[in-house]
């Protein structure tokens, strides 16, 4: 006869680990007529963006471009710059990618190497990396509940963070900025190193709203000596809101932020100076939306009075274990200008972050990496007063989050919020850094669950009605019951046990079971 049971679909949904590609971009790029020729190459800058993609099973297609500036001296001692979006586009296999739970994209540059080939001609070749961060679904129709008296059921509930979506939103940004008093009048706008920082994301009905700060460093050619560069740093508040149907206020949401787009003007003040900088922007956003939940399932079943096979399937639980910010300066060791002359003036410093690796121990997540550093400077040089540095500075670091196990996952985005260098003297550069991390730990648990409940063939076996049993280390109160075929209220009662209480090993317990 079949039993009296509830089912229910269990659906869970969680990050894997990502899968990698390296893509190399080569590219020789001819200057317009309209630029002055190239005489020397100081400085290059390159910054990698999906732009689209699109995911089925096992496979994910995408496109996207480099955006690469270059300065270079001319013939005439002056600065300029060359600025051009290299596209690329290639596919990515990823066994744990299904169509239906989809994934995230993100594009790092790994390594530029940019020369000149004559005066006329730039030759490129960047390597960058795309990463996949796929969702794994799994889903289980597993029994909910048991209304059967002739049923004991083990019950369980679980908390769990479930993935439940995510949103790409492109917003567009416009601002006209003025140079702070004692900055030169601008010539030409040579580099814009815009990124985002502070990132985050809130709930809101049908939708949510994205926060961040815009750190937009802006290189300039100056109109009284166009041989030096002089250098800018804003930082713009951005906040913007957009749909999304499946986010209510209880939705757990994780930004990530990243210009797609940067284009910079320069413009006359009201006294005909050339000293306002319109900035315009798109930003890209990918949004994560979670949901902690409760989930029943039955962890063991069987019958008193009966035969009954109960049959077991496999579920994966997805649990939050906690998260937790950090704000740590790390300093580089001085770099040497070897066979240069002299710094007189740091003009700007960009980094980025490098061969990133965490791992997770008893309450602590452990990152370390290189920020790897380009300081492009004014030397003593008359003839050649512009000139780069390039270093790199390893860092490590633990992140207390209380509760995390060795084998846990760690989510952690570290990023550069800002860089200061400090000039001991005569051709040293000093970097001083600062990182902020954030960390997140995740763990995945497997469980076996009753999924179906089923009569067996043949008698119950021969057990005395009472027995005395000592308690063995491990013992539980449902494994006793379950193996002498009787209830844990009834071993309670017959024991004058108090409902829910411990028990430890070497005690003796009275087993009196129900003979049918």
């Amino acid at each position: 006869m079949p039993f009296d049971i509830e089912r229910n679909d269990l659906i869970t949904e969680y990050k894997t680990e990502p899968s990698r590609m390296q893509i190399l971009t080569e590219s020789e790029m001819l200057l317009p007529e309209t630029q002055s020729d190239i005489q020397r190459i100081i400085k290059d800058s390159a910054q990698a963006v999906v732009t689209d993609y699109n995911v089925s099973d096992s496979r994910v297609n995408f496109k996207g471009k480099v955006r690469l500036n270059v300065i270079y001296v001319s013939g005439n001692g002056n600065l300029y710059s060359y600025k051009n979006a290299i596209p690329f586009e290639d596919f990515m296999n990823c066994d744990d990618i299904r169509k239906d739970s989809g994934a995230s994209i993100e594009a790092k540059i790994e390594n530029v190497d940019v020369w000149r080939i004559n005066e006329r001609k730039i030759g490129a070749k960047i390597v960058s990396s795309v990463y996949a961060y796929p969702y794994k679904m799994d889903r289980k129709n597993i029994i909910s509940q048991i209304e059967d008296n002739s049923i004991e059921a083990l019950k369980k509930d679980e908390d769990i963070r479930n993935h439940k979506a995510y949103f790409t939103s492109t917003f567009d940004t416009h601002d006209s900025l003025s140079l702070p008093a004692g900055k030169p009048d601008a010539g030409e706008i040579l580099e814009e190193i815009c990124y985002i920082t502070d990132a985050d994301a809130k709930p809101m009905r049908s939708g949510y709203r994205v926060t961040a700060v815009i750190k937009a460093d802006l290189t300039y050619s100056t109109d009284e000596n166009e041989s030096v560069a002089q250098s800018v740093h804003y930082e713009i508040p951005f906040d913007m809101t957009a749909e999304g149907e499946e986010i209510d206020e209880n939705s757990k949401l994780k930004c990530r932020a990243y210009i797609d787009e940067v284009k910079s003007g320069i413009f006359q003040d009201s006294d005909e100076k050339n000293r306002v900088i319109d900035l315009d922007m798109k930003i890209g956003t990918v949004v994560e939306a979670s949901k902690d939940e409760k989930i029943s399932f039955i962890e063991d079943a069987y019958s008193v009075n009966q035969n009954c096979l109960a049959q077991k399937t496999e579920i994966t639980l997805p649990k939050f274990i906690g998260g937790n910010k950090a704000r740590v300066q790390i300093k580089g060791q001085p770099v040497t200008a070897q066979d240069k002359e002299d710094i007189m003036q740091v003009v700007s410093a960009e980094g980025q972050i490098l061969d990133e690796n965490s791992y997770v121990s008893k309450n602590t997540v452990e990152t370390e990496g290189i920020a790897e550093i380009k300081i492009m400077y004014i030397a003593e040089n008359d003839n050649a007063p512009m000139d780069v540095l390039v270093t790199a500075v390893p860092f490590h670091q633990e992140i207390e989050v209380l509760g995390a196990e060795e084998n846990d996952t760690a989510d952690v985005h570290t990023e550069i919020d800002s860089i200061y260098i400090n000039l001991p003297g005569g051709k040293e550069a000093e970097p001083v850094i600062n990182l902020a991390i954030d960390a997140e730990v995740f763990r995945i648990n497997k469980k076996d669950v009753v999924e179906d409940i089923s009569e067996a063939e043949g008698d119950l076996p021969k057990t005395s009605s009472a027995v005395i049993y000592v308690i063995q280390n491990g013992d539980t109160m449902w494994g006793i019951a379950k193996k002498y075929r009787t209830t844990i209220a009834d071993i309670e009662t017959v024991n004058d046990i108090e409902k829910g209480k411990d028990i430890k090993a070497g005690d003796k317990l009275l087993i009196m079971r129900k003979v049918k």
